[in-house]
């Protein structure tokens, strides 16, 4: 067993966690690009590293110090344990949540090499219990795996242990062949709205299936003020992509009545004629920050690089305060977006607004199509690479969906050294 220094192992075991923790959330942010994650996996490693070397010397340790409560607790535990399997099966004795652990083992076993965690990853996926399947698939997922015998057990079930994680790896994967089982699960949950059901019809998007992106569309219609961004943007992009006339693109965003799902889906459409009303809505403290991302997505306008960047209007959802008298506990819409200095912006788009064309519909300042998207892909913020990767996949019905949360190392290896 190898010789520790607690005070330098509990440090590993802490900051392995809340650094992954911390990096899943950039994934999803509007302000990290893939150089930022690099980074961010370079410190991730760094801890990951020390627990590796401290192995089962450092289980008392992890026993002891984590709460046993959140994702990145099973991630950080599951490095130091010298069997997944057992670490995952004592996470659950702990009472710790299935999904957690799901989500927690299943972010481990992508962390680490294909060469030396493959035989884990189908071990996970031979078990019985729900969570150290689901483990499996997120993690064969990651690594761009497909194990036929999981799928097999998984789409009889109704556990959205299984099938949520299944759902994503036959979209993203483009598994044609697994169409019966999605067409089945789009019927099953027809009058539901939650996340099986949404993962069930973006799955039919990505499969081909006629008319999912019209039934997505309208259950978040139906829902609009609870309506992630995310799925917003893809409803909208996955019905403007659709092989069939539909309704014009501006319609669609005219039914959006909140207004931060009607600014997504403006930035999806990606039409320079709503730039002027983008900057009206601007001076508006409810909608200011979200108008402003939608402007940016549109034009390529970079609020930091332009100086685009103004101060909180009078009027504007200042949130939680270190007062513990303040009742104020949940962050303000948007808390991740910049304010716009409207002059500013006004000014930039008195410079640019000629080389945009009505009617056209652009991506970060780009015409959609084959050339821009791969350099959004490289270059782009998380959430315009998101919309790169949508729109690439809704192009070429047979190409895996590009995974833009995956560990930066396996992304750059896809993109190929003259996207950097």
């Amino acid at each position: 067993m190898a010789q520790i220094i607690p005070s330098v192992v509990s440090q590993h075991i802490e900051q392995a966690g809340y650094l992954w923790a911390r990096r899943c959330q950039a994934a999803r942010s509007r302000n990290y690009d893939l150089g930022d994650l690099e980074q961010l996996d370079e410190r991730v490693d760094a801890h990951v590293d020390g627990l590796l070397a401290a192995g089962c010397a450092a289980l008392p340790l992890a026993r002891d110090e984590l709460s046993f409560e959140y994702a990145e607790d099973a991630f950080s535990f599951g490095f130091v344990h010298d069997d997944p399997i057992a670490a995952s099966l004592e996470l659950l004795e702990s009472g710790m949540d299935a999904e957690v652990v799901r989500d927690g083992i299943g972010g481990m076993a992508t962390w680490r090499p294909w060469t030396q965690i493959q035989p884990v990853i189908e071990a996970l996926l031979r078990r019985d219990e729900p969570a150290l399947v689901g483990a499996g698939l997120v993690a064969a997922s990651g690594h761009g795996r497909v194990y036929e015998l999981a799928y097999q057990r998984v789409f009889p079930s109704s556990d959205p242990l299984l099938l949520g994680p299944a759902l994503c790896s036959v979209g993203a994967f483009r598994r044609h062949d697994y169409k019966p089982q999605v067409v089945h699960l789009c019927q099953a949950t027809a009058e539901r709205n939650d996340v099986i059901t949404r993962l069930s019809l973006a799955a039919a998007v990505l499969l081909g299936l006629p008319g999912a992106e019209r039934r997505l569309l309208e259950l978040l219609l139906r829902h609009d003020e609870l309506a992630e961004d995310a799925w917003v943007d893809f409803a909208v992009r996955a019905n403007l992509n659709a092989p069939r006339s539909g309704p014009p693109p501006h319609a669609l965003v005219e039914r959006f009545t909140e207004p931060s799902a009607r600014h997504v889906a403006t930035a999806a459409v990606g039409d320079p004629r709503a730039v002027p009303q983008l900057m009206q809505d601007m001076e508006d403290p409810e909608q200011g920050k979200a108008a402003f991302m939608a402007f940016c997505m549109i034009t390529g306008a970079d609020h930091d690089r332009d100086g685009l960047v103004g101060n909180s209007p009078a009027g504007a959802e200042s949130g939680p305060t270190d007062d513990p008298d303040d009742e104020e506990v949940e962050l303000p819409a948007h808390e991740d977006l910049e304010w716009p200095d409207v002059e500013r912006v006004r000014d930039w788009w008195s410079k640019h607004a000629e080389r945009f064309t009505h009617g056209q519909r652009y991506l970060v300042g780009r015409p959609i199509g084959p050339s821009c998207l791969p350099e959004v892909l490289a270059q782009g913020y998380q959430h315009q690479r998101r919309a790169a990767a949508l729109e690439s996949a809704l192009r070429d019905p047979q190409a895996p969906l590009f995974q833009i949360d995956a560990p930066a190392w396996r992304q750059r290896a896809c993109l190929g050294p003259d996207d950097r």
